[in-house]
């Protein structure tokens, strides 16, 4: 899967890429159940407006949005974990 994701962003086919990264997640939900806010926030951000890929990662999630859409995407995905946490996060972008 890894070096899927590598050849296909080293393509520039970011479609294949973000497909992989949603495939892995998808692994880590099914083999390592990760803890429930974690999985709220993969959740809440997979159903936000612009958001193309998210993935758990280390204490976060990782989340690919379309440009145009990423600060929507940011107000969603904390409203969504607040929802369903009862806690607010932090979002931050990275450009």
């Amino acid at each position: 899967r890894i070096e899927y994701a590598s050849r296909a962003l080293r393509a520039c086919r970011l479609d294949a890429f973000f497909e992989a990264v949603n495939e892995s997640e998808k692994a880590i939900e099914r083999l390592l159940s990760p803890p429930r806010e974690a999985v709220a926030a993969v959740r809440g951000a997979m159903e936000s407006d612009g958001v193309l890929a998210a993935r758990i990662c280390s204490s976060g999630v990782i989340c690919f949005a379309e440009r145009d859409r990423t600060d929507a995407a940011m107000q969603s995905i904390a409203n969504r974990y607040a929802a369903s946490t009862g806690k607010r996060p932090s979002v931050f972008v990275v450009k």
